[in-house]
């Protein structure tokens, strides 16, 4: 077997078992936020729910956001901001 239908082959595997996956992990997060554990330790290891903190802004941030992104855009139709690409990636298209 080449190596691109190895390549192929452990993807495919990966994407089957990704996919048992997720009842899985879904079936452990309701269990956890039903018992309002933010951590359960078991033989397999310790489960954690990773907690995430988003911030809302006041306008006046928003709108420098806004004023930022539209200066970049700006700076890239015009050349003025410089371009660096890098082949950093290996995308698979089936």
């Amino acid at each position: 077997m080449n190596t691109y239908k190895r390549y192929v082959s452990i993807r495919e595997q990966i994407e089957s078992l990704e996919a048992k996956l997720v009842p899985v992990k879904e079936e452990i997060v309701a269990s956890m936020l039903d018992q309002e554990v933010p951590e359960v330790e078991t033989d397999e290891g310790i489960f954690r729910l990773r907690q995430v903190r988003t911030f809302r802004y006041p306008a006046s941030v928003e709108k420098m956001v806004a004023e930022l992104a539209e200066a970049k855009r700006k700076a890239e139709s015009t050349g003025k901001a410089k371009v660096k690409e890098e082949y950093t990636t290996l995308v698979y298209l089936a």
